[in-house]
Formats: structure tokens, C-alpha cells, sequence
């Protein structure tokens, strides 16, 4: 994958698009994200996503007629390449 990198810089590299092995430009949008507050496992907040994550996985298999078909199918779909 290759990003441009848009930059009000002056430097040289300024606006080019790095395709070389070693510390490579790192897109705005990932300084963002890495930039906001960590959470782990027990905070309230990662529990309640948990949450409504094993309750829609529960809707998909215990939902489907044969619990078993519907895991081979979910994971049919991860490893098709």
C-alpha cells in the first residue's frame, strides 16, 4: 500500500511518496489515532463493546440452523485469500 503524504513543509521530502524499506512516512490519520487514550480490558468502556459484540456474534450462530455451518462459513470467509 502506498500513501501520499501532504505536507505544508519546506523540506525536500515534502509531498513525495516514500516506496524504501526503513521508517516510512506515517499517514495524519495514524498520528490521530495513536494520539487518543488507551483503554484495556477492564475498563467499562471495552467491556461494553464486548458486549454488543458477543451479543451479535450470539444472533449469527446461535441464530443460524446449524450453529456448526455457520462457523465454517465465517471462517471460510476470513481465509479466502
Amino acid at each position: 500500500m502506498t500513501i501520499r503524504v501532504e505536507s505544508t513543509s519546506r523540506s525536500p521530502t515534502a509531498g513525495r511518496l516514500l516506496l524504501g524499506p526503513g521508517p516510512s512516512m506515517v499517514h495524519p490519520r495514524v498520528y490521530h489515532a495513536m494520539s487518543r487514550p488507551l483503554f484495556g480490558h477492564l475498563d467499562p468502556e471495552f467491556l461494553a463493546i464486548m458486549d454488543r459484540m458477543q451479543a451479535r456474534l450470539r444472533e449469527v450462530f446461535l441464530g443460524h440452523p446449524v450453529p456448526s455451518e455457520a462457523a465454517q462459513q465465517a471462517a471460510a470467509n476470513v481465509y479466502a485469500g
